[in-house]
Protein backbone atom coordinates (compact mmCIF):
# COMPACT_ATOMS: atom_id res chain seq x y z
CA UNK A 1 0.00 0.00 0.00
CA UNK A 2 1.32 3.38 -0.91
CA UNK A 3 2.12 6.00 1.66
CA UNK A 4 -0.54 8.35 0.17
CA UNK A 5 -3.35 5.73 0.47
CA UNK A 6 -2.29 4.94 4.01
CA UNK A 7 -2.41 8.64 4.89
CA UNK A 8 -5.91 8.93 3.33
CA UNK A 9 -7.16 5.97 5.39
CA UNK A 10 -5.70 7.42 8.61
CA UNK A 11 -7.28 10.82 7.86
CA UNK A 12 -10.65 9.15 7.13
CA UNK A 13 -10.47 7.17 10.38
CA UNK A 14 -9.59 10.30 12.35
CA UNK A 15 -12.52 12.14 10.74
CA UNK A 16 -14.89 9.35 11.79
CA UNK A 17 -13.56 9.45 15.36
CA UNK A 18 -13.86 13.26 15.48
CA UNK A 19 -17.44 13.05 14.16
CA UNK A 20 -18.35 10.45 16.79
CA UNK A 21 -16.86 12.61 19.56
CA UNK A 22 -18.71 15.69 18.26
CA UNK A 23 -22.04 13.81 18.14
CA UNK A 24 -21.54 12.50 21.68
CA UNK A 25 -20.71 15.94 23.04
CA UNK A 26 -23.71 17.43 21.22
CA UNK A 27 -26.07 14.98 22.91
CA UNK A 28 -24.49 15.51 26.32
CA UNK A 29 -24.74 19.29 25.86
CA UNK A 30 -28.55 19.03 25.78
CA UNK A 31 -28.67 17.48 29.22
CA UNK A 32 -28.60 19.08 32.63
CA UNK A 33 -25.93 18.30 35.22
CA UNK A 34 -27.91 15.29 36.43
CA UNK A 35 -27.71 13.73 32.97
CA UNK A 36 -31.37 14.36 32.15
CA UNK A 37 -32.74 16.32 29.22
CA UNK A 38 -34.28 19.69 30.24
CA UNK A 39 -37.97 19.38 31.10
CA UNK A 40 -40.49 21.52 29.22
CA UNK A 41 -42.36 24.08 31.35
CA UNK A 42 -45.12 26.70 31.20
CA UNK A 43 -46.07 28.90 34.16
CA UNK A 44 -48.29 31.97 34.43
CA UNK A 45 -48.19 34.55 37.24
CA UNK A 46 -51.96 34.49 37.91
CA UNK A 47 -54.87 32.09 37.44
CA UNK A 48 -57.61 34.75 37.56
CA UNK A 49 -58.08 38.29 36.26
CA UNK A 50 -60.84 40.71 37.20
CA UNK A 51 -61.97 43.73 35.18
CA UNK A 52 -64.31 46.56 36.08
CA UNK A 53 -67.42 47.10 33.89
CA UNK A 54 -65.57 49.98 32.24
CA UNK A 55 -61.95 48.75 32.09
CA UNK A 56 -59.19 51.28 32.66
CA UNK A 57 -56.79 49.50 30.29
CA UNK A 58 -54.99 46.25 29.61
CA UNK A 59 -53.80 43.92 32.35
CA UNK A 60 -50.45 42.16 32.04
CA UNK A 61 -49.82 38.55 33.00
CA UNK A 62 -46.22 37.38 33.20
CA UNK A 63 -45.35 33.90 31.96
CA UNK A 64 -42.30 31.72 31.48
CA UNK A 65 -42.07 28.91 28.99
CA UNK A 66 -39.58 26.47 27.56
CA UNK A 67 -40.87 27.25 24.04
CA UNK A 68 -43.00 29.67 22.00
CA UNK A 69 -46.47 30.46 23.37
CA UNK A 70 -49.87 31.06 21.77
CA UNK A 71 -52.94 32.33 23.65
CA UNK A 72 -56.64 32.43 22.81
CA UNK A 73 -59.83 33.53 24.53
CA UNK A 74 -63.31 32.03 24.28
CA UNK A 75 -65.18 35.38 24.29
CA UNK A 76 -65.33 38.20 21.76
CA UNK A 77 -65.29 40.88 24.48
CA UNK A 78 -61.91 39.75 25.82
CA UNK A 79 -58.69 39.85 23.78
CA UNK A 80 -55.21 38.56 24.52
CA UNK A 81 -51.90 39.22 22.79
CA UNK A 82 -48.57 37.56 23.44
CA UNK A 83 -45.54 39.78 24.05
CA UNK A 84 -42.10 38.73 25.28
CA UNK A 85 -42.80 36.89 28.57
CA UNK A 86 -46.07 38.85 29.02
CA UNK A 87 -49.69 38.36 27.99
CA UNK A 88 -51.64 41.61 27.46
CA UNK A 89 -55.34 41.10 28.24
CA UNK A 90 -58.05 43.67 27.43
CA UNK A 91 -61.82 43.68 27.95
CA UNK A 92 -64.48 45.75 26.21
CA UNK A 93 -66.97 47.75 28.27
CA UNK A 94 -69.64 45.55 29.89
CA UNK A 95 -73.07 47.15 29.57
CA UNK A 96 -74.91 44.17 31.10
CA UNK A 97 -76.27 44.15 34.66
CA UNK A 98 -74.42 40.92 35.57
CA UNK A 99 -70.79 39.97 35.52
CA UNK A 100 -69.48 37.92 32.63
CA UNK A 101 -66.69 35.37 32.44
CA UNK A 102 -64.38 33.81 29.90
CA UNK A 103 -61.24 31.69 29.81
CA UNK A 104 -57.86 32.37 28.28
CA UNK A 105 -56.06 29.24 27.06
CA UNK A 106 -52.28 29.32 26.79
CA UNK A 107 -50.29 26.59 25.03
CA UNK A 108 -46.60 26.34 24.29
CA UNK A 109 -44.85 24.51 21.45
CA UNK A 110 -44.04 21.65 23.86
CA UNK A 111 -47.79 20.95 24.21
CA UNK A 112 -48.13 22.24 27.77
CA UNK A 113 -51.22 24.29 28.63
CA UNK A 114 -52.35 26.82 31.22
CA UNK A 115 -55.65 28.60 31.81
CA UNK A 116 -56.61 32.02 33.16
CA UNK A 117 -60.20 32.68 34.25
CA UNK A 118 -61.39 36.23 33.48
CA UNK A 119 -64.34 37.91 35.21
CA UNK A 120 -65.69 41.33 34.31
CA UNK A 121 -68.09 43.19 36.57
CA UNK A 122 -71.49 44.24 35.30
CA UNK A 123 -73.39 47.40 36.12
CA UNK A 124 -74.93 45.92 39.30
CA UNK A 125 -72.89 46.55 42.50
CA UNK A 126 -70.36 43.79 43.06
CA UNK A 127 -66.98 43.05 44.67
CA UNK A 128 -64.52 40.53 43.20
CA UNK A 129 -61.48 39.18 45.07
CA UNK A 130 -58.36 37.70 43.47
CA UNK A 131 -58.51 34.67 45.82
CA UNK A 132 -61.32 32.69 47.43
CA UNK A 133 -59.48 31.92 50.67
CA UNK A 134 -56.16 32.39 52.45
CA UNK A 135 -54.24 29.96 54.65
CA UNK A 136 -51.33 30.84 56.91
CA UNK A 137 -48.84 28.73 58.83
CA UNK A 138 -47.83 29.31 62.42
CA UNK A 139 -45.09 31.82 61.49
CA UNK A 140 -45.79 35.47 60.72
CA UNK A 141 -46.91 35.74 57.10
CA UNK A 142 -48.81 38.15 54.89
CA UNK A 143 -50.80 37.94 51.68
CA UNK A 144 -52.08 40.47 49.20
CA UNK A 145 -55.61 40.28 47.83
CA UNK A 146 -56.62 42.30 44.77
CA UNK A 147 -60.09 43.81 45.04
CA UNK A 148 -62.07 44.77 41.93
CA UNK A 149 -65.33 46.57 42.63
CA UNK A 150 -67.82 48.97 41.13
CA UNK A 151 -68.85 50.23 44.60
CA UNK A 152 -66.99 51.74 47.56
CA UNK A 153 -65.52 49.14 49.93
CA UNK A 154 -63.37 48.86 53.03
CA UNK A 155 -61.54 46.03 54.79
CA UNK A 156 -61.24 45.42 58.53
CA UNK A 157 -60.77 42.61 61.05
CA UNK A 158 -61.72 42.49 64.78
CA UNK A 159 -58.98 39.98 65.71
CA UNK A 160 -56.12 41.87 67.37
CA UNK A 161 -53.48 39.48 66.01
CA UNK A 162 -54.46 40.12 62.37
CA UNK A 163 -53.29 43.31 60.66
CA UNK A 164 -55.21 44.62 57.65
CA UNK A 165 -53.79 47.31 55.40
CA UNK A 166 -55.99 48.71 52.65
CA UNK A 167 -54.65 50.53 49.59
CA UNK A 168 -56.30 51.36 46.28
CA UNK A 169 -57.54 48.07 44.85
CA UNK A 170 -55.60 45.90 47.31
CA UNK A 171 -55.75 44.54 50.83
CA UNK A 172 -52.69 43.17 52.63
CA UNK A 173 -53.45 40.77 55.48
Amino acid sequence: MSKQKLTQKVVAALMMVATAIFMTLSMVGCQDEGGNAPQPFLTVSVETLNFEAVPSGAQSVEFSSSSDVAATTDAEWCTVSVKTAVLEVTAQKNELDESRTCAISIQNADGLTAKIDVTQLGIEPEILLSVDSLSFGYESESAEVTVTSNIAWSAACDAEWIEVEQTTGKVTI
